[in-house]
Protein backbone atom coordinates (compact mmCIF):
# COMPACT_ATOMS: atom_id res chain seq x y z
CA UNK A 1 0.00 0.00 0.00
CA UNK A 2 1.31 3.45 -0.88
CA UNK A 3 -0.34 5.90 1.49
CA UNK A 4 1.20 9.15 0.22
CA UNK A 5 2.82 9.77 -3.14
CA UNK A 6 4.38 12.86 -4.70
CA UNK A 7 4.72 13.63 -8.40
CA UNK A 8 6.81 16.57 -9.54
CA UNK A 9 5.07 19.38 -11.41
CA UNK A 10 5.07 23.15 -11.73
CA UNK A 11 3.35 25.25 -9.09
CA UNK A 12 2.70 28.92 -8.47
CA UNK A 13 3.88 31.00 -5.56
CA UNK A 14 3.46 34.75 -5.35
CA UNK A 15 2.40 34.77 -9.00
CA UNK A 16 5.56 33.03 -10.20
CA UNK A 17 5.96 29.49 -11.58
CA UNK A 18 8.14 27.34 -9.29
CA UNK A 19 8.99 23.65 -8.83
CA UNK A 20 6.23 21.81 -7.02
CA UNK A 21 4.44 18.53 -6.45
CA UNK A 22 1.00 17.00 -6.69
CA UNK A 23 0.12 14.87 -3.67
CA UNK A 24 -1.63 11.54 -4.09
CA UNK A 25 -3.10 9.33 -1.39
CA UNK A 26 -3.92 5.65 -1.53
CA UNK A 27 -2.72 3.58 -4.46
CA UNK A 28 -0.49 0.56 -4.58
CA UNK A 29 3.22 -0.06 -5.14
CA UNK A 30 4.87 -3.15 -6.59
CA UNK A 31 3.95 -5.46 -9.45
CA UNK A 32 0.38 -4.19 -9.89
CA UNK A 33 1.18 -0.56 -9.10
CA UNK A 34 -1.76 1.84 -9.15
CA UNK A 35 -1.71 5.58 -8.64
CA UNK A 36 -3.88 6.82 -5.78
CA UNK A 37 -6.23 9.79 -5.85
CA UNK A 38 -4.79 13.27 -6.24
CA UNK A 39 -5.66 15.15 -3.07
CA UNK A 40 -3.59 18.32 -3.54
CA UNK A 41 -2.26 19.95 -6.68
CA UNK A 42 0.61 22.30 -7.35
CA UNK A 43 2.20 22.56 -3.90
CA UNK A 44 5.46 24.56 -4.12
CA UNK A 45 8.38 22.41 -2.96
CA UNK A 46 9.49 25.04 -0.46
CA UNK A 47 6.05 24.85 1.18
CA UNK A 48 5.92 21.05 1.27
CA UNK A 49 7.12 20.46 4.84
CA UNK A 50 4.16 22.04 6.70
CA UNK A 51 1.69 20.58 4.18
CA UNK A 52 3.05 17.06 4.75
CA UNK A 53 3.02 17.64 8.51
CA UNK A 54 -0.66 18.61 8.34
CA UNK A 55 -1.50 15.59 6.15
CA UNK A 56 0.24 13.20 8.52
CA UNK A 57 -1.60 14.66 11.51
CA UNK A 58 -4.99 14.77 9.78
CA UNK A 59 -4.99 11.44 7.92
CA UNK A 60 -2.57 9.23 9.85
CA UNK A 61 -3.11 10.41 13.43
CA UNK A 62 0.50 11.57 13.72
CA UNK A 63 1.30 13.59 16.81
CA UNK A 64 3.87 16.41 16.91
CA UNK A 65 6.70 15.35 19.19
CA UNK A 66 9.07 17.33 21.33
CA UNK A 67 12.47 16.49 19.91
CA UNK A 68 16.06 17.31 20.65
CA UNK A 69 17.93 18.50 17.60
CA UNK A 70 21.66 17.85 17.73
CA UNK A 71 23.82 20.27 15.78
CA UNK A 72 27.46 19.51 15.04
CA UNK A 73 27.99 23.00 13.61
CA UNK A 74 27.13 24.96 16.74
CA UNK A 75 30.55 24.65 18.35
CA UNK A 76 33.73 23.61 16.51
CA UNK A 77 34.45 20.02 17.47
CA UNK A 78 31.46 19.91 19.79
CA UNK A 79 27.74 19.33 19.83
CA UNK A 80 24.91 21.41 21.17
CA UNK A 81 21.29 20.52 21.78
CA UNK A 82 18.31 22.65 20.92
CA UNK A 83 14.82 21.95 22.21
CA UNK A 84 12.09 22.10 19.57
CA UNK A 85 8.57 22.00 20.97
CA UNK A 86 6.46 22.95 17.96
CA UNK A 87 7.26 23.82 14.36
CA UNK A 88 7.61 27.48 13.48
CA UNK A 89 4.56 29.36 12.25
CA UNK A 90 4.07 29.06 8.53
CA UNK A 91 1.88 30.73 5.98
CA UNK A 92 0.26 28.21 3.68
CA UNK A 93 -1.14 30.91 1.43
CA UNK A 94 -4.43 30.92 3.31
CA UNK A 95 -3.33 33.23 6.09
CA UNK A 96 -1.04 32.70 9.06
CA UNK A 97 -1.15 29.21 10.54
CA UNK A 98 -3.66 27.89 8.03
CA UNK A 99 -6.54 30.12 9.08
CA UNK A 100 -8.25 30.70 5.76
CA UNK A 101 -10.61 33.40 4.70
CA UNK A 102 -13.27 31.31 3.04
CA UNK A 103 -14.88 31.79 -0.32
CA UNK A 104 -17.44 29.86 -2.36
CA UNK A 105 -17.06 29.15 -6.07
CA UNK A 106 -20.28 28.22 -7.86
CA UNK A 107 -19.97 26.52 -11.24
CA UNK A 108 -23.22 27.28 -13.12
CA UNK A 109 -23.08 24.49 -15.72
CA UNK A 110 -22.30 21.68 -13.29
CA UNK A 111 -24.36 23.09 -10.42
CA UNK A 112 -21.47 22.55 -7.99
CA UNK A 113 -20.73 25.01 -5.21
CA UNK A 114 -17.34 24.56 -3.60
CA UNK A 115 -16.10 26.14 -0.39
CA UNK A 116 -12.44 27.08 -0.59
CA UNK A 117 -9.89 29.62 0.55
CA UNK A 118 -9.70 33.08 -0.98
CA UNK A 119 -5.98 32.35 -1.48
CA UNK A 120 -6.74 29.51 -3.93
CA UNK A 121 -6.97 29.89 -7.68
CA UNK A 122 -10.38 29.10 -9.15
CA UNK A 123 -8.84 26.59 -11.60
CA UNK A 124 -7.21 24.70 -8.72
CA UNK A 125 -10.53 24.60 -6.85
CA UNK A 126 -12.29 23.19 -9.92
CA UNK A 127 -9.64 20.54 -10.54
CA UNK A 128 -9.56 19.49 -6.90
CA UNK A 129 -13.29 18.75 -7.13
CA UNK A 130 -13.00 16.86 -10.42
CA UNK A 131 -14.25 19.60 -12.73
CA UNK A 132 -12.24 19.87 -15.92
CA UNK A 133 -11.76 23.40 -17.21
CA UNK A 134 -9.59 24.21 -20.21
CA UNK A 135 -6.15 25.47 -19.19
CA UNK A 136 -2.59 25.54 -20.41
CA UNK A 137 -0.01 27.98 -18.99
CA UNK A 138 -1.37 28.31 -15.44
CA UNK A 139 0.19 31.77 -15.22
CA UNK A 140 -2.28 34.13 -16.93
CA UNK A 141 -0.46 34.56 -20.23
CA UNK A 142 -2.26 32.29 -22.73
CA UNK A 143 -5.99 32.90 -22.08
CA UNK A 144 -7.00 29.25 -22.47
CA UNK A 145 -8.75 29.23 -19.08
CA UNK A 146 -10.94 32.29 -19.75
CA UNK A 147 -14.42 31.98 -18.24
CA UNK A 148 -17.33 34.38 -17.74
CA UNK A 149 -17.84 35.66 -14.20
CA UNK A 150 -21.60 35.64 -13.60
CA UNK A 151 -21.55 37.00 -10.04
CA UNK A 152 -19.08 38.15 -7.43
CA UNK A 153 -15.56 39.51 -7.52
CA UNK A 154 -12.10 38.05 -8.11
CA UNK A 155 -8.60 39.33 -7.48
CA UNK A 156 -5.25 38.63 -9.15
CA UNK A 157 -1.73 38.57 -7.73
CA UNK A 158 -0.56 40.40 -10.86
CA UNK A 159 -2.35 41.93 -13.83
CA UNK A 160 -2.90 38.91 -16.14
CA UNK A 161 -1.44 39.43 -19.63
CA UNK A 162 -4.13 37.41 -21.43
CA UNK A 163 -7.06 39.46 -20.08
CA UNK A 164 -7.76 42.49 -22.26
CA UNK A 165 -9.84 45.52 -21.34
CA UNK A 166 -12.53 44.13 -23.68
CA UNK A 167 -12.48 40.80 -21.84
CA UNK A 168 -12.86 42.59 -18.51
CA UNK A 169 -15.78 44.64 -19.86
CA UNK A 170 -17.50 41.38 -20.85
CA UNK A 171 -16.95 39.95 -17.36
CA UNK A 172 -14.29 37.42 -18.37
CA UNK A 173 -11.76 36.10 -15.86
CA UNK A 174 -8.72 33.83 -16.06
CA UNK A 175 -9.42 30.90 -13.74
CA UNK A 176 -5.73 29.95 -13.54
CA UNK A 177 -4.82 33.18 -11.77
CA UNK A 178 -8.10 34.49 -10.31
CA UNK A 179 -8.73 34.28 -6.55
CA UNK A 180 -12.39 34.25 -5.44
CA UNK A 181 -13.56 36.94 -3.01
CA UNK A 182 -16.55 35.83 -0.97
CA UNK A 183 -19.03 34.03 -3.23
CA UNK A 184 -18.43 33.95 -6.97
CA UNK A 185 -20.25 32.21 -9.80
CA UNK A 186 -18.70 31.36 -13.13
CA UNK A 187 -20.24 30.06 -16.33
CA UNK A 188 -18.53 26.68 -16.25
Amino acid sequence: MADIGLIGTKARKNGKVVEGVDIYMGGKVGKDAKLGSRTMKGIPCEDLKPVMRDLLIKHFDAQPLNVDVVSRDAHPGGRSRTRVDEPADYDNGNGKNGQAQTAVVAFAKSGKEITCSQAEFILDVAEREGLELDSDCRSGICGTCKQKLLAGKVTYDEDPEALTAGDRAQGMILTCSAHPVGRVEIDA
